[in-house]
């Protein structure tokens, strides 16, 4: 009776012991997902302008169709057109009034008005750029750092291809 005992105590205290060194145990819902922080979007954008001869210019005001203007994170210089990489601080003053994509994947622009007629803002939105920080974990539907950065950069090439293909750069 006192091995019996013995034996699941101890069986007992390895089992606690193997939990706990196995480590807290994250959600596998998206809440463990990560958007693309601003900073890292930004780099990836003045590549991607840089490696197709076009310069990121900062601190210019763009009019959105609300009649509401805004510093657009980069101008594609020398045209009059932007990027804009929308994180929550952004979604908290403009939220309103930028647009949304109607669907996962699709490219948002707005136009603009007033001084910013015939230009047009790209409207990329950080929850769309979710990634899992854990590389082991990324699969089906959880991607890492390096493939969300990959399909941004894919993305501003296609606005840029657009662009250019419409007379517009």
């Amino acid at each position: 009776m006192a091995t019996r005992t013995t034996s699941r105590l101890l069986g007992l205290t390895f089992c606690a012991l193997g939990a706990c060194a196995s480590g807290p145990q994250r959600p596998r819902g998206e809440a463990a997902l990560q958007p693309l922080e601003e900073i890292r979007a930004m780099r990836v954008i003045d590549e991607v302008l840089r490696e197709r001869g076009l310069a990121a210019v900062r601190g210019q005001r763009f009019r959105i169709s609300a009649r509401r203007d805004f510093d657009c994170d980069a101008f594609i210089g020398p045209s009059r057109h932007c990027i804009e990489f929308v994180v929550n601080a952004d979604r908290e003053v403009f939220g309103q009034f930028l647009p949304r994509a109607s669907r996962p994947g699709a490219i948002v622009v707005a136009p603009g008005v007033d001084d910013s007629r015939g230009a047009d803002v790209l409207v990329l939105d950080d929850r769309d750029y979710a990634y899992d920080p854990d590389p082991e974990r990324a699969g089906e539907g959880r991607q890492t750092l390096q493939e969300i950065e990959d399909r941004l950069r894919r993305t501003l090439i296609d606005y840029i291809t657009w662009l250019r293909e419409n007379g517009r750069l």
